[in-house]
């Protein structure tokens, strides 16, 4: 049976009028994250919770009318939600931007596109300096709110005031004798600050403000002078940070006294072979691994690093994608774990090195190793009878491991390794190419395009009877699953179908009354009894037995 009719408006209310009422709320649920779901069930189900209205609210195909009733009905976090939509109409953002919860208010004004002077006076004189705040980001505003804003008396609306484009010069400058410190280093970073405005803040009296203006580009090479020189170390770093600095500055800063200072100017790309030489003595730590992480070292000088004293150090050198095989095998037998962690990631790594990282005695290390985004297939093996849980589930991270792997991990008791799987398989992509549907929404379904191993992981997943019903939930919600998988998975998730998943073990597959209406929604009950078996049996093949590569599960 190539093909199969699946109309999903009758699978979605065949399986609601199976709910009993302790299981309406669940069940609402899993068919409010469906895709395709008819208008009228969407009325029908947000009307029971407010768990429900929050997951409508995030349904890209949520039409407007059931956002306006979310906004009459709903409770705090489907109203966050609405506000956080990129379709959002006017009219709703209005209405929001009147909400009790100043966090909604917030959000909604800015969303708002045509803001009325009535209403941003309103929000401009919001209690709540979240709502202000939103109003002082805009980028238009009239002359008469600007000076109010200006004068608010909470310091994160004039910050953010004085952080907008658009500000006109005159509040700029009140903004730059602001008493609030924070307010004045969002002056000094406004790229339309005057040189007038610049020269006042560089000698403000906190030295982030002057840190803020020795950050600038446009500042004149004659303030690097005393800039130099300043009293304050962060504003040295900030000095010795920046691209254009001349070397004879470099040279100065790389002697400082500060090794904060010492450790920015590092990384500068003047420094000359000397200063190097100089820094790679430094008695602090932090400006050895700061160098470290240059990519113009001599090997001879990345060799003495890389057996520095300092674990910070040698952790530094692993991190750099410049290693050689000699370094990377010295690196692999440091003593200290965390320097193994960090070069289990490397880039450069041979399968040997690998594998040996793979028998490390840390579990730390191994669980890195398996976070590898390709491995071999006797590292594989390995991690997959490891001992610690850990590694196991940093192994069912990712689905790109052969499908005997994944079977594998399937039957791992550990609820973290489970875990992981059910991510993994949020990420699935969309393999599903060859559906298409007519006029009246029926959608025609090649079951022979359903790829094997993504429907054995899911099958799998969704039939493990000691799992959470929420496991199953978590995969009929993926936006990427198959019509014809999800009609399967539909069945086998039901929270009162337990019976039915006995049925299908058993091959019995026209004893169960739900079974019979959930196959009639998907047009398979038309069929005779031996097509229906032979089409369930053909997509469970996958997962009744398993490959034994890798042995059998723990």
């Amino acid at each position: 049976m190539d093909t199969i009719i699946c109309d999903r408006r009758a699978l979605f209310l065949a399986l609601w009028q199976c709910c009993e009422p302790p299981f309406v709320s669940y069940a609402g649920l899993r068919l409010a994250a469906q895709r395709g779901l008819p208008t009228d069930v969407m009325f029908t189900l947000l009307a029971i919770d407010e768990d429900i209205r929050e997951v409508l609210a995030t349904r890209p195909d949520l039409p407007d009318a059931l956002m306006r009733d979310i906004v009459a009905r709903g409770g705090t976090r489907s109203r966050v939600h609405l506000t956080a939509r990129a379709d959002l109409p006017e009219d709703i953002a209005v209405a929001l931007a009147h909400d009790r919860c100043s966090y909604v208010r917030a959000m909604a004004a800015e969303r708002l596109t045509n803001l009325s002077p009535c209403l941003a006076s309103q929000l401009a004189n919001d209690p709540h300096f979240l709502v202000r705040r939103s109003i002082a980001r805009r980028a238009e505003l009239p002359a008469a709110l600007i000076a109010h804003l200006a004068h608010d008396s909470d310091p994160n609306v004039r910050k953010h005031l004085a952080l907008s484009p658009h500000l006109p010069p005159l509040y700029m400058e009140m903004l730059a004798k602001d008493s609030d410190a924070y307010v004045r280093v969002a002056v000094a970073g406004h790229p339309a600050l005057s040189s007038e405005l610049a020269w006042q803040l560089s000698r403000d009296i906190n030295p982030d403000v002057r840190a803020a203006v020795a950050k600038r580009p446009d500042i004149p090479l004659e303030w690097i002078e005393w800039m130099v020189e300043d009293a304050a170390p962060v504003v040295r770093a900030a000095v010795a940070k920046r691209a254009n600095l001349p070397s004879r500055y470099v040279d100065r800063l790389a002697q400082d006294t500060d090794a904060y200072v010492r450790a920015a100017v590092v990384r500068h790309g003047a420094l000359c072979a000397k200063t190097i030489e100089i820094l790679a003595q430094d008695e602090e730590a932090c400006v050895r691994a700061a160098l470290a992480q240059r990519n113009d070292l001599p090997p001879a000088l990345m060799h003495r690093l890389a057996g520095d004293k300092d674990e910070q150090v040698r952790i530094s050198v692993a991190s750099s994608p410049l290693l050689s095989p000699q370094l990377l095998d010295q690196l692999l037998r440091d003593a200290c774990y965390q320097v193994r962690v960090t070069l289990a990631r490397h880039p450069n790594l041979s399968h040997r090195q690998v594998m040996q990282l793979a028998e490390d005695a840390n579990v730390r290390v191994r669980a890195e190793v398996a976070c590898r985004s390709t491995l071999p297939d006797q590292v594989i093996k390995k991690l997959l009878r490891d001992q610690h849980h850990w590694v196991r589930s940093a192994l069912a991270q990712h689905l790109d491991i052969p499908t005997s792997a994944l079977l594998y991990l399937l039957n791992d008791m550990r609820s973290d390794v489970q875990q992981a799987l059910r991510e993994a398989a949020k990420s699935i992509p969309n393999f599903d190419s060859t559906n298409n549907a007519d006029e009246e929404g029926i959608t025609v379904i090649h079951s022979r395009s359903v790829d094997r191993k993504m429907s054995a992981l899911l099958l799998q997943l969704a039939c493990q009877p000691r799992w959470h019903p929420l496991v199953r939930v978590h995969i009929l919600s993926t936006n990427h699953c198959p019509p014809l998988l999800r009609a399967i998975l539909e069945i086998c998730a039901h929270p009162l179908s337990m019976d039915i998943q006995r049925v299908m073990e058993n091959e019995m597959y026209t004893t169960s009354k739900r079974y019979r209406a959930a196959v009639a929604a998907v047009g398979m009950l038309n069929q005779s009894w031996f097509t229906q078996q032979a089409l369930v049996k053909n997509l469970i093949r996958p997962i009744s037995a398993p490959a034994k590569v890798y042995g059998t599960a723990v």
